[in-house]
């Protein structure tokens, strides 16, 4: 009996591995196929006013977002400040943008 339930353990390990390894090839392909969500233009006040906006948002699925990186863009004349994220859960990316004309120095 030892035996039989030592066999049936390793194949649901190794069922497991196989289900988490498809479940993440089937979320990179999604990732590649979908354009990255782009939130905002937000106005804001103040740097903090970003960070804090940043800190606070949440994916689509729930989850909250990651800051991969910031930069300025220019969008229809007007420049921005924009905020690149990944979600912890589902990796799917995200680009917050700011709109920086009532920024208080």
């Amino acid at each position: 009996m030892g035996s039989v339930s030592m066999l049936l353990m390793g194949a649901a390990v190794i069922a497991a591995v196989i289900a988490v390894g498809l479940k993440s090839r089937a979320r990179k392909r999604a990732m590649r196929e979908d354009e990255p969500l782009e939130l905002g233009p937000f106005p804001v006040s103040s740097y903090a006013a970003i960070d804090d906006t940043v800190r606070k948002a949440r994916c689509a699925c729930g989850s909250p977002l990651s800051l991969l990186g910031e930069g300025t863009v220019v969008r229809d004349g007007a420049e921005l400040r924009a905020a690149r994220c990944a979600c912890l859960t589902c990796e799917s990316t995200t680009t917050l943008t700011f709109d920086l004309q009532t920024l208080q120095h």
